[in-house]
């Protein structure tokens, strides 16, 4: 099994030579405001799952069940 790569959480500096550039470095605070928004996102939807995802799934399911029986019961039409 691969190690897991946590490469795309990190934060890197502006490159060497412009590491004066106001303009980088802004970019950089960019780029990790947006990464913790992600994150959040994430956490939120983790925390929507673990109070809903259960039922969510047991609907989805009856709606397969309804649907198979549909199928099963044209099938028996075509027949």
């Amino acid at each position: 099994m691969e190690v897991l790569s946590m490469r795309r959480y990190e934060l890197p500096p502006p490159p060497g030579g412009k590491l004066t550039d106001l303009t980088a470095w802004g970019e950089c605070v960019d780029n990790s405001v947006a990464q913790l928004e992600h994150q959040a996102v994430r956490i939120g939807n983790l925390a929507l799952m673990v109070d809903y995802g259960a039922e969510a799934w047991k609907s989805y399911l009856n709606v397969i069940q309804k649907m198979v029986a549909e199928a099963q019961a044209q099938a028996q039409g075509v027949r």
